[in-house]
């Protein structure tokens, strides 16, 4: 990757220098690395502008727009551009007229502008498309090597501009750093020549434009990416945020509408998932709801976008909490919960099921308005983690608020499953909190693994300090097997004296299976549960030997003692070490 730095003296060289690596240093998160700021001028500029923003920009960006047209509902001049440099941007797109020392159009940005800009710890990547940008000594040059402000880095032509060329470039562009997430210079602007599409000049456009700047210097957008699931809940709705890679931050929730923005909303995140339940919102209105998040070192970004259905709609909605398996005598069913959002009823519909190579379906008569119906489709049987997808009125036949909520996609484990010695095998319990994985060679014969739920109340335990804080949860095997090393997995925070306790039938405790942690390898069936300790009293302990007191006052005793020990402890004893 190339990229130049237009230095001529030691000195410049240092300047340039301390301003990049200060850059990369210090992160600086914070909503300028979400603002994204095309400058346009008059007529295919502009409307040139906005079709890049339509078609590649993500909707979870802050686009700030300056056009030099008095016209547009969008104007901006010189000084609007200073301020939104100064204010914070991760890009700067232009697209109009230009020479080597100046974007032309109303004279939006000279060389005189550049020492006002006052942005050090935000530099964005400035992208010109334009004439002579990048020569030596101009308008590119001056950004990125301006110390206190400016630019990180500038992508623009040495040459002549050709308005189509430029406009092919442009798309291959963004789309190197919103399709296939570059964000190192370099990277990106290689790529944007090789994702632009072909054009009868296009050696001259990959010839004219060129990187000032530091090949591995960052383009400051976000590296983290957000999922949003809106799940309704009646006459609200709550997000859940998902980090990828997952982070634990605070930020914001922004809510808008057709005519702007709504709310916003203080959130933060836990192990990469944040949740929020939002109360209030108008009905049959289209909603954009975008996320961002940020600690000290990285953040995260992302959007989705919702209708709230109004009372003369239908929003046929089904969620992964909504679908489960059901396991009856040895029969397995899928249960689907359908809920109809929406104030009109829906009218029949089919629901499509897909479980490997099968395709199963079943016809619902009708959702009322704002209710919910729940069917059962009969599967084949299934063994171990099983992929199974779920589709609303997959033919489109119901016209609807949302149709982006008719599709869920879910990995569902029985809570019985065949376990071979060859392959191991895989359960998880009807609830979803305990998982058990057998690895290849943990079983001696083949034998099918369930789990049941008890009641933790009817295993009666005399422990006064040790409090089970889930039900309990019995592995069995069928044939019955002695012994199998497997893992168990409970799928619940814990904190503090929690851990996973096994229950001893003789002399009737619940006994630690696990040193800590809410998962790691057992060795035995049974009924385990995860249990809370107060036990703070340590056990009393009395020693004696035949015949006399062993006393600590240094009474020996003979050679070849007989020693007895009583230990005493209300929470019982689950072992004793001699040495």
């Amino acid at each position: 990757f190339i990229g130049r730095i237009p230095a001529k003296t030691p000195q410049e060289v240092g300047k340039v220098t301390e301003k990049i690596i200060r850059q990369e240093k210090e992160m600086n998160p914070g909503d300028w690395r979400r603002r994204l700021v095309f400058v346009a001028a008059p007529g295919w500029f502009e409307s040139s502008s906005e079709r890049l923003i339509s078609d590649f920009i993500p909707s979870c960006y802050e686009i700030k727009r300056i056009y030099t047209d008095e016209r547009s509902p969008f104007h901006g001049t010189s000084s609007d551009l200073i301020g939104a440099i100064n204010e914070g941007c991760a890009l700067v797109h232009f697209k109009g007229h230009g020479g080597g020392r100046i974007w032309s159009d109303e004279k939006v940005l000279t060389m005189e502008h550049v020492p006002k800009l006052h942005n050090a710890t935000a530099l964005p990547f400035v992208v010109s498309f334009t004439c002579f940008t990048a020569m030596s000594g101009g308008l590119g040059e001056k950004l990125l090597m301006h110390p206190s402000g400016g630019a990180i880095g500038v992508l623009g032509s040495t040459g002549l501009g050709w308005v189509k060329g430029d406009y092919l470039l442009e798309q291959g562009l963004f789309r190197a750093m919103f399709e296939h997430g570059f964000r190192k210079l370099g990277p990106v602007v290689v790529a944007a020549k090789f994702l632009m599409p072909n054009y009868m000049l296009i050696y001259d456009i990959l010839n004219l434009y060129n990187l000032l700047g530091d090949p591995f210097s960052d383009v400051p957008l976000p590296e983290g990416q957000i999922e949003l699931q809106i799940i309704p809940n009646g006459e609200s709705i709550e997000v859940i945020g998902r980090t990828t890679p997952p982070i634990d931050g605070a930020g914001e929730l922004m809510i808008a509408g057709e005519n702007g923005p709504l709310r916003d909303i203080r959130v933060s995140s836990e192990n990469g998932t944040f949740r929020s339940d939002l109360r209030g919102l108008p009905g049959g209105v289209d909603l954009s709801i975008t996320a961002y998040l940020r600690n000290e070192s990285e953040d995260a970004i992302g959007a989705t976008h919702f209708r709230m259905p109004g009372e003369d709609e239908v929003d046929l909605s089904i969620s992964p909490d909504s679908v489960r398996l059901v396991e009856d005598q040895g029969e397995m069913f899928l249960s689907i919960k359908v809920d109809n959002l929406g104030g009109r009823s829906s009218g029949k519909f089919e629901v499509r099921v897909y479980v490997g190579d099968k395709v199963l379906t079943t016809l619902i008569p009708a959702v009322k308005a704002h209710r919910s119906v729940t069917t059962l489709v009969k599967l084949p049987r299934i063994s171990g983690e099983t992929k199974i997808a779920v589709v609303v009125d997959p033919q489109d036949e119901i016209k609807e608020a949302n149709e982006g909520n008719n599709r869920v996609e879910k990995r569902l484990t029985p809570s019985s499953s065949n376990v071979t010695p060859s392959f191991g095998g895989k359960v998880r319990s009807p609830d979803g909190k305990v998982t058990c994985e057998f690895p290849p060679g943990s079983v001696i014969e083949p034998t099918t693994v369930s789990i049941s739920v008890k009641l933790t109340g009817l295993v009666n335990s005399p422990q006064p300090s040790i409090h089970p804080l889930t039900e309990a949860y019995e592995i069995s095997s069928d044939p019955p097997l002695a012994k199998a090393k497997f893992k168990i997995s409970f799928n619940v925070k814990a904190e503090g004296e929690i851990g996973v306790y096994r229950w001893e039938e003789s002399p009737g405790m619940w006994i630690r299976a696990l040193k800590e942690g809410v998962e790691g390898e057992v060795e035995e069936f049974g009924i385990y549960a995860l249990c809370r300790s107060e036990d703070k009293v340590p056990p009393k302990i009395s020693l004696s030997v035949i015949d006399r007191q062993l006393e600590i006052d240094g009474t020996y005793c003979s050679e070849n003692p007989t020693i007895s020990a009583l230990i005493m402890d209300e929470n019982g004893i689950q072992r004793a070490d001699i040495y």
